[in-house]
């Protein structure tokens, strides 16, 4: 299936699209929390061994994201 952009428009739009690919990726979810201020959005999603941020720019058409994983990978050697 193809991705349809969708613009932001909305706190409530940017929290369904988030949880919307938690459960497109099987991965549960233990909170979702969002603020709104006068030209952001910004939401903070955590779930176990993980957490993001999405900061949305709604006017500027622009979002970034910083993805944490505390999982180690294979293939991934530790820091020392």
């Amino acid at each position: 299936q193809a991705y349809r952009y969708r613009p932001i428009s909305s706190a409530t739009a940017v929290q369904e699209s988030v949880a919307t690919a938690f459960d497109l990726a099987e991965l549960d979810v233990d909170e979702i929390s969002c603020q709104v201020m006068d030209e952001e959005i910004a939401l903070l999603s955590v779930a176990p061994g993980f957490h993001f941020t999405l900061h949305t720019y709604p006017a500027l058409g622009y979002v970034a994201v910083d993805l944490y994983s505390f999982e180690q990978t294979d293939g991934i050697d530790k820091l020392d």
